[in-house]
């Protein structure tokens, strides 16, 4: 195989372009931070790798995987590739599944206890000078579904465990002690806590229907982290704002940001996080990633987190 040609598109590619050249200072390595000059990158480097971020949307989709027979492999920054749908059958795409996953884990947890501890109201109680005790709620033996056992998924169940807590796994392919998603319905009768880890694919979007959420024991909670649009929002809403849900705590919507008029900024049993699932040195983390798919990648080997295209992750 002939040596690698990297192209780096992202909003600031020196992060990723400054540690990979002092790993490979040979390495033929080209940096873009536009979708505007691309096409014109793409033409003149010719490259057979890409590692890329969103700079913004929409994503150049048909440029990337289409347009440009050079490239063979794509290595995305993020876990969620649904941006590079659908997926080319010539070009691999990988993602950064994965590196994420310890801190949405515990910003899971870390949901879940604040409504257990009326963290919530508590502050509202503060900002409003007001002493009203509470009593506690613990967690040991409560019960969580987590629907998707991805990275993530598995992180949160993990730790959720460690707390004391019943865990109910569901995924696509039953496997193990997890359950198939017909069975969704069937186990958050009795669950406290519902943590939606989901990627977005043709399959999960609307999976968190309205249906499903009214299905959902009353005075539950539901925390969702994986993309906008698998949940129904409105029916959320209302659900949220008739006191059928405990409560909600929501990083992912199907518009982001999220815009002003949304009735779930108000709410006052939600709790609203900007899609805050990058955490403090990510980037070194993908350039880790990045570097060991490199090796793999002159080696001929299978690459690690290889996208399924059938399945979109």
């Amino acid at each position: 195989m002939s040596e690698p040609r990297v192209l780096v598109l992202a909003r600031e590619p020196d992060i990723y372009r400054a540690p990979i050249r002092a790993r490979y200072p040979e390495l033929a390595l080209e940096t873009c931070s536009s979708y505007e000059a691309l096409g014109e990158a793409l033409r003149r480097f010719e490259p057979t790798v890409v590692l890329t971020g969103k700079i913004g949307a929409p994503f150049p989709r048909e440029l990337l995987l289409s347009s440009a027979p050079s490239v063979e492999w794509v290595q995305c920054d993020s876990a969620g590739v649904d941006h590079l749908r659908p997926f080319s059958s010539r070009v691999r795409v990988t993602s950064a599944s994965g590196i994420h996953d310890e801190a949405l884990a515990d910003y899971v947890v870390c949901a879940m206890l604040m409504f257990n501890l009326h963290f919530p109201a508590f502050f509202r109680q503060q900002r409003d000078h007001l002493w009203e005790p509470k009593p506690l709620r613990p967690s040991n033996g409560q019960r969580l579904v987590v629907l998707g056992l991805g990275a993530i998924g598995t992180r949160v169940a993990a730790k959720a465990q460690a707390l004391g807590l019943q865990v109910v796994g569901v995924r696509a392919r039953p496997q193990g002690d997890a359950v198939g998603v017909d069975k969704l319905i069937e186990v958050l009768e009795d669950a406290d806590f519902l943590a939606v880890t989901l990627p977005r694919t043709e399959k999960t979007l609307g999976l968190v229907s309205e249906h499903v959420l009214t299905s959902m024991k009353p005075g539950s909670v539901l925390v969702n982290i994986s993309r906008g649009g698998i949940v129904d929002e409105r029916a959320l809403a209302r659900m949220l704002r008739e006191g059928a849900l405990r409560g909600a705590v929501l990083d992912v919507f199907e518009t982001e940001p999220l815009p002003a008029e949304s009735e779930l900024w108000d709410l006052a049993n939600v709790v609203i996080t900007p899609h805050t699932g990058d955490i403090e040195g990510w980037q070194s983390k993908v350039v880790e990633l990045f570097c060991a798919n490199l090796e793999r990648f002159r080696a001929g080997k299978t690459l690690r987190n290889v996208v399924d295209p059938e399945r979109g992750y």
